[in-house]
């Protein structure tokens, strides 16, 4: 049952992003949907990590649109100077220790155009680079 709920959601979301009714585009969705919603079953059951997104993380998520825009700036500001950007790198603490809650802090603290995930490690502390150090944020999200 399980397995069928993922096709039918992972074909209907293939169908909206293609956006068409052709008859090629529809067996390949189906197939992908097929495959995808296989990969999924299987992964779920081989491992013991939990997967989903940390619940809790993507409700601080509001924040990052806000991120974006005064991030935006800053990158339109450097470029505006012409001049090479300082960049440096950070440690900090996104205190998210199992794989599926790592990969979304990542993901968050990824999107503003001013700073980038490099590295995280199991302990969930990540290595950032700033384009801009001077308008870097104190957290992350």
């Amino acid at each position: 049952m399980a397995w069928l709920v993922r096709f039918a959601l992972l074909f209907g979301l293939w169908a909206l992003l293609v956006g068409t009714t052709a008859w090629l585009e529809l067996v390949a969705g189906l197939a992908a949907a097929a495959l995808a919603a296989t990969g999924l079953t299987v992964a779920r059951r081989t491992t013991d990590t939990p997967h989903g997104p940390d619940w809790r993380l993507l409700l601080r998520a509001w924040r990052v649109p806000l991120h974006v825009v005064a991030d935006t700036a800053v990158l339109v500001r450097v470029l505006a100077r012409g001049e090479r950007a300082p960049g440096a790198y950070r440690t900090v603490e996104l205190g998210a220790r199992d794989p599926s809650r790592r990969a979304t802090a990542t993901l968050l603290a990824s999107i503003a155009p001013n700073t980038l995930v490099v590295d995280v490690d199991e302990r969930g502390r990540a290595v950032l680079h700033d384009l801009d150090p001077g308008a870097a944020r104190g957290t992350v999200l």
